[in-house]
């Protein structure tokens, strides 16, 4: 939870210098004796803490909405692993091509509030489970109010069953050749319609698999032409036309972006693949316990950006808080937060100093998406940079 990033022996030093207001860092625990100790400790405890943590939030707490619903999206990511034979035989591989750079790799997917900046549920899988189950499993810790946006690698029959059965409201992208409905739809030159959705044969064995039903459905197809001239179009429960009219749909849609930036904020930011161990549980201990720092991050930036807010209201643009400045704030005193009986002064202090980590919102400000390869951070286990 405290964000480890560097060598092992110093993180715990540091740990323990934060831990008893120590001048300087001794080495009071080995790395061999946290390694050990750690074997005691369920990953499944920081999935428990990240629930704790969110259940007042949304029971209790006034949080933002998009025409009444929350509003969440799910995607997934693939994480690279550290090359050892035990997260080969758990996870999976994936190759170039050859079997001499096979590199373990693990799946990981979030159900995420976009306009509260929450994890609301996060999986990490071997590399063979897709993303569509891993979105079903995710449905079970949806509210009844929730929206839910997904991109064109989700839309499936089976998958829209689950959602009526749940009584779940959805929002995705779909391929312009995902079934006769769609096609005959682009090729009528609508922007809005209903139509009923009927499976076939592949479908419907899908469908028992799962465990839905194999009627047909009944769903609304939006087009949506981006600023670049591309069609997109989007498959909705939400048939309403009055009170969801089609000109809605564009921007409702762009908020599923939120989920891309809480990947890049997780991988580049928290460095959630620099992991500090080499067993199945460590990197699931890590993957879980980076969750919830984040999600303790994302709402003390949201208490401090009323301060923010008030503070700034007499200059030109809109601010909000950089969360790279938060999530740095946060390493070491979250070691305090969890262990002081009294917490209170520590809180009000976070806040305020994370509510000077502003930055101006400049609207309708695009770049486009680089396509060129980069290189990117491999956290070899055995030569970790220095904090």
């Amino acid at each position: 939870m405290n964000l480890i990033k560097g060598a092992l022996q110093q993180e715990l030093d540091k740990f323990f210098q934060t831990l008893e207001g120590a001048e300087i860092a001794l080495s009071r625990v080995t790395k061999s004796a946290f390694c050990t100790a750690r074997k005691q400790v369920s990953s499944h405890a920081f999935v428990e803490l990240n629930q704790v943590a969110l259940k007042p939030i949304y029971d209790q707490a006034e949080f933002k909405r998009w025409n009444g619903f929350r509003l969440c999206a799910v995607d997934g990511t693939k994480l690279r692993l550290p090359d050892v034979q035990t997260l080969h035989d758990h996870f999976g591989v994936q190759t170039n091509g050859t079997d001499a750079h096979a590199c373990p790799m693990a799946i990981a997917s979030g159900y995420y509030d976009v306009l509260n900046d929450l994890i609301l549920d996060a999986r990490i899988a071997p590399l063979a489970q897709d993303e569509r189950s891993l979105a079903a499993e995710h449905l079970a810790l949806s509210h009844e109010d929730d929206l839910i946006l997904y991109d064109r690698g989700y839309p499936a029959f089976w998958l829209l069953a689950l959602h009526q059965q749940l009584n779940r409201h959805y929002c995705m992208r779909v391929p312009q050749n995902f079934c006769a409905e769609v096609k005959a739809f682009i090729a009528s030159g609508a922007l809005d319609q209903s139509v009923q959705l009927t499976p076939g044969s592949e479908a419907k064995k899908l469908c028992h698999v799962h465990g839905v039903s194999e009627q047909a459905l009944q769903v609304r197809l939006v087009r949506v032409v981006l600023n670049s001239g591309e069609v997109e179009v989007l498959m909705t429960s939400l048939l309403d036309e009055t009170v969801f009219p089609t000109a809605c749909f564009k921007a409702l849609y762009h908020l599923r972006w939120g989920i891309e930036e809480i990947y890049k904020r997780l991988k580049s930011r928290l460095e959630i693949e620099n992991f500090s161990g080499k067993s199945v549980l460590s990197v699931e201990q890590d993957f879980h316990a980076k969750i919830l720092t984040q999600n303790l991050t994302a709402l003390t930036a949201a208490a401090a950006n009323k301060q923010a807010q008030a503070k700034t209201a007499h200059r030109q643009y809109d601010y909000k808080i950089n969360m790279t400045e938060a999530l740095s704030k946060m390493k070491y005193t979250v070691v305090l937060i969890l262990v002081r009986q009294s917490i209170r002064s520590l809180l009000d202090a976070l806040v305020k100093v994370v509510a000077s980590c502003v930055e101006p919102i400049r609207p309708d400000r695009q770049y486009p998406r680089k396509t060129r390869p980069s290189r990117r951070n491999r956290f070899n286990v055995c030569y970790k940079r220095p904090l």
